[in-house]
């Protein structure tokens, strides 16, 4: 069976947990983060998760953490970059996106 790959859109998911939708961004961020890193979510370590935040000028990049991968995109929003990373991804059906967005929702399922 192939690992599976989970990429969240963030802020989204932030703002729909009601223990998480109060918080500033930076605590919202860290909590979210840290919710990952003590439940670990995504099952077996052969799963990825890559949380993706919309980025600022202050704030961009990668980081990583033992269970996670944190993009802050530049230049693009969230949305845009997971559609581009479903898109391109050589295996789409391995990805699972976390995300109320009915538009992201919409078109990763035209990826299967």
């Amino acid at each position: 069976m192939m690992a599976r790959h989970y990429i969240i859109d963030g802020y989204n998911v932030i703002k729909r947990l009601e223990a998480l939708a109060d918080l500033k961004l930076q605590a919202g961020r860290e909590a979210l983060l840290g919710m990952i890193e003590r439940s670990h979510p995504q099952g077996s370590d052969r799963n990825q998760v890559t949380v993706v935040f919309d980025g600022q000028e202050s704030i961009w990049g990668e980081q990583h953490s033992l269970h996670s991968k944190v993009i802050f995109t530049s230049g693009s929003s969230a949305d845009e970059w997971i559609k581009k990373a479903v898109e391109g991804h050589e295996h789409p059906k391995s990805l699972v996106v976390v995300s109320d967005d009915r538009e992201i929702q919409c078109y990763v399922k035209k990826f299967g």
